[in-house]
């Protein structure tokens, strides 16, 4: 027995055919005779006679529950992980290793380098930071790609106005799509350097005024 939500669009489909000549194709859902609900995509085309009038239809139908199910489940999982790469508090990107290039980058990541989405996915790896770092960044890059490492500590970042913040990046190579990629988490840690290196130039001061005063 079909399924009330799909009367509808099928038989609209059958309408469509038997008027304008052409096959039919949809999915619907269809209760099964212990009551579950399957569903199936049917193909089909009408037969007619010499004259032209509807004699029969003619049609294929593939059971299409499983494979359905399945989409749903990767559909809610991708949405699922949208959801957590938008609403992140850290900024994250997802770079091309062959391109070295960035595919996808979140709100957060926007706002830390002061760029659009659209302006970032046409940034390389090395536009992202200032250009004395440059080599050192693209060394740790090839390692978080390897497996060899996944936290670098305190990398420069160059914003989009020139300014320069420090994040920690723990990255990690993952498949997607079929295809290599490596995903970043940048955390802005600039604020704590300011204070290490405060506390640094504090000591080397009370250092210098110990040394002095024992002269």
């Amino acid at each position: 027995q079909m399924h009330p939500e799909s009367k509808d669009a099928f038989q609209r489909a059958i309408d469509a055919a038997l008027k304008e000549d052409r096959p039919f194709e949809l999915d619907y859902r269809f209760f099964r005779k212990d009551g579950t609900t399957a569903v199936l995509h049917t193909i089909g085309t009408v037969l007619r006679d010499a004259s032209g009038a509807p004699v029969r239809m003619l049609g294929i139908v593939q059971d299409i529950t499983e494979r359905t199910a399945a989409e749903l489940r990767i559909q809610e999982s991708e949405d699922k992980f949208r959801s957590i790469f938008e609403q992140a508090i850290d900024g994250i990107m997802i770079a091309d290793p062959v391109q070295r290039k960035n595919i996808e980058a979140n709100k957060a990541i926007c706002t830390m380098m002061g760029y659009t989405r659209n302006e970032l996915l046409n940034l390389r790896i090395e536009d992202q930071h200032p250009k004395e770092t440059v080599a050192d960044v693209l060394n740790a890059f090839e390692r978080q790609l390897r497996g060899e490492i996944s936290l670098v500590e305190c990398v420069p970042m160059l914003r989009k106005d020139g300014s320069v913040f420090y994040a920690d990046v723990n990255a990690v190579a993952v498949t997607l799509g079929g295809k290599p990629c490596l995903i970043g988490i940048f955390r802005d840690v600039t604020e704590r350097r300011q204070t290490e290196a405060a506390l640094q130039a504090r000591e080397k001061q009370l250092s210098e005024s110990q040394r002095i005063a024992h002269i």
